[in-house]
């Protein structure tokens, strides 16, 4: 008797095991339009911002080592923290990007 329901159980468990699994790949977590406009956010971050980094590298040689203002190792050092703050915020935007794209595209 005692084994029987043991049976029935392990079979209803079962049961309720494979439906869910199934319910889970019916049913898309995330909608394509989301994800889209994440990925269109992307790009256009991107594309924005390698234009800014190229230009960042010849503006950050200028300002570190051939303005005449900056003229002690002091002023090197800020003005090259300066521009680590920058290229820092873009990674974080990139990031931001990404995490989007990955919370909405599964």
């Amino acid at each position: 008797m005692f084994e029987k329901i043991y049976r029935i159980s392990v079979l209803i468990l079962l049961i309720v095991i494979v439906a869910i699994l199934g319910y889970g790949q019916l049913v898309s977590p995330s909608t394509p339009s989301g994800c889209k406009n994440a990925i269109a956010k992307a790009e256009v971050i991107t594309n924005n911002q390698s234009s800014i980094i190229t230009g960042m590298q010849n503006d950050f040689s200028t300002a570190v080592y051939d303005t005449p203002s900056v003229d002690n190792i002091y002023k090197q050092i800020f003005t090259a923290n300066e521009y680590e703050f920058n290229a820092l915020q873009m990674i974080a935007l990139q990031n931001s990007a990404l995490l989007e794209i990955a919370s909405n595209c599964r």
